[in-house]
């Protein structure tokens, strides 16, 4: 999330900043998501997650429960900022799906700018 967090700020002239973090687990390497959760290159930064499962084609309770533990740990520890989500998909198979939903979701933000005042100049015709 920092590594990411830095990347951003190169590009302070973007107009959202979101990190996409897909995993198949928790954080087992560096600091946890939640200590990290604070600091200030994070700062109006939405972080939004796929999570995948490691199911295949005849999904068992251990496996929804595995998935579904997976899910309430992203939601719980990783992902931040304004209409942050946790996508989910259940195998590797349905990553491509899960991914393209994702970023279609992430595309629905409407972008609405401020121009400013109009000056209103009168009709030369």
């Amino acid at each position: 999330m920092l590594y990411g967090a830095a990347a951003l700020g190169e590009h302070p002239d973007c107009w959202k900043r979101t990190l996409d973090i897909s995993s198949d687990g928790p954080s087992n390497t560096g600091p946890r998501p939640r200590d990290v959760a604070d600091h200030p290159s994070l700062r109006d930064v939405t972080v939004n997650a796929l999570v995948i499962g490691s199911a295949d084609a005849w999904m068992n309770k251990h496996t929804k429960a595995s998935i579904n533990a997976l899910r309430a740990y992203f939601k719980a520890e990783v992902i931040q900022g304004p209409y942050a989500f946790v996508q989910t998909a259940v195998s590797y198979g349905d990553y491509a799906d899960a991914i393209a939903a994702k970023l279609l979701r992430e595309l629905e933000t409407l972008a609405i700018g401020d121009t400013g005042p109009q000056r209103l100049e009168p009709n030369a015709g």
